[in-house]
């Protein structure tokens, strides 16, 4: 299927006419590291009964491979001209599907406030439909001009990162691996020099410099976080205590009420 919406042409990127072996060994490499992510992410999240990936990120890479991989005609993938795309972002999107099983079986569990089933469902569902269309219109009149993706892909890498040190500040976090979180790192740094030197010049190098040491200093900072993190609080005492997701306000809060029950018990 394909929707007959008008490139803008805004933006027209220099690429290389040819790629040496060492373009395509960063490409390889940057598709392994990633789908170790996937994997050992559907696999320890099976086991453990939850979502590993932060939920903005998953939605945003979802869709956008839905729209590369039914929307989109033709050119696909990092590299330009590789029919190959195709074929490569319907296995990727098969990986997706398992991570939306977990998205809608656990993902609601990150959230401070837990919805009921039904508007989960609903709402996860109207907002992969919606995103599906909006990264369909950016990637084809915006990123690159390409229909490939990569500005957009690198966008959703940030926000990826981002959310897991979001997840790390929760107390009762205690799915951090250090091994995903290598993984992304290696991938985020292979595709970022890949693309960098596919679209040097000017703004474009600017952007995947940019974006790809910002995704490797929030993957750094989140690689420490969960090596050094100590023991993960034990479970609330009461669902009261759970909404407490920071642990300042959570430490904050016993200790008042220690302290409190002791001056009680002196003065009496």
């Amino acid at each position: 299927m394909t929707l007959n919406i008008p490139s803008l042409g805004i933006i027209t990127a220099p690429i290389l006419d040819s790629y040496q072996n060492w373009h395509y060994a960063l490409y390889a490499v940057g598709a392994v590291a990633w789908a170790m992510v996937y994997l050992l992410a559907i696999r320890q999240g099976v086991a453990r009964k939850v979502l590993l990936l932060p939920i903005a990120a998953i939605c945003l890479s979802i869709s956008g491979d839905l729209a590369v991989s039914f929307f989109i005609p033709e050119r696909h993938g990092i590299l330009p001209g590789n029919s190959t795309g195709v074929l490569i972002n319907r296995i990727w999107l098969g990986l997706d599907i398992f991570v939306l099983y977990a998205l809608y079986r656990w993902g609601k569990s990150q959230l401070i406030e837990t919805p009921r089933n039904l508007y989960w469902y609903i709402g996860v569902t109207a907002v992969l439909v919606f995103l599906t269309w909006m990264q369909y219109i950016f990637i084809t009149t915006v990123d690159l001009n390409e229909n490939l993706g990569p500005m957009s892909a690198l966008i959703t890498n940030i926000i990826m990162s981002f959310g897991y040190i979001m997840l790390s500040l929760d107390p009762y976090y205690k799915n951090g691996s250090k091994l995903i979180a290598w993984s992304k790192l290696v991938g985020t740094l292979s595709f970022s020099v890949l693309l960098y030197t596919v679209y040097s010049d000017g703004m474009f190098g600017f952007f995947f410099v940019l974006a790809g040491g910002l995704c490797a200093v929030m993957d750094t900072v989140y690689l420490v976080r969960i090596s050094t993190k100590r023991q993960p609080f034990p479970e609330p005492e009461s669902e009261f205590d759970r909404k407490y997701l920071t642990t300042r306000s959570y430490i904050k809060e016993k200790e008042s009420s220690s302290t409190n029950r002791h001056n009680f018990s002196v003065s009496v």
